[in-house]
Formats: structure tokens, C-alpha cells, sequence
């Protein structure tokens, strides 16, 4: 089991859990746009835009962890 709490050591999985784990990520990647493109269209208030930068949050730490897992340079 890949203890998603601390993913510091992410650099040394096998290729299968690196994909199960990006798998995961790019899901909570769908989910959040989907209920942030919800948030836009039909809460414009403030109340909407707490869950805006909330799942903008969630985003960030998606996109960081598969950064983590495939490093760009």
C-alpha cells in the first residue's frame, strides 16, 4: 500500500504504482474542473468562491504530485 500522506519518496515506486497514483491524480483533476466549472455557473456569490480556492488548492497538489513522480528537467 503507498502511503499517500507522505509522498516525498515518490522518485523510487515501479512504474505501476507511479501510474496508479497518476491515475488518481488525473481523476481528482476531472472531478475538481468539473465542480469548479459548477462553482462559476451557479454560484456567484462569495460562498462560491471559497470553493473556488478550494479546488484550486486541490489542483496544485495534484498537478505537484505527478510533478514529483515525472520530473520535467
Amino acid at each position: 500500500m503507498i502511503d499517500y500522506e507522505n509522498m516525498d519518496d515518490l522518485t523510487h515506486l515501479n512504474d505501476e504504482e507511479k501510474l496508479e497514483i497518476v491515475e488518481m491524480e488525473i481523476k481528482k483533476v476531472v472531478n475538481i474542473s468539473d465542480l469548479l466549472f459548477q462553482a462559476l455557473k451557479y454560484h456567484e456569490d462569495m460562498d462560491g468562491f471559497n470553493g473556488l480556492i478550494y479546488g484550486s488548492i486541490l489542483l496544485s497538489f495534484s498537478v505537484f504530485n505527478i510533478r514529483k513522480l515525472f520530473p520535467l528537467d
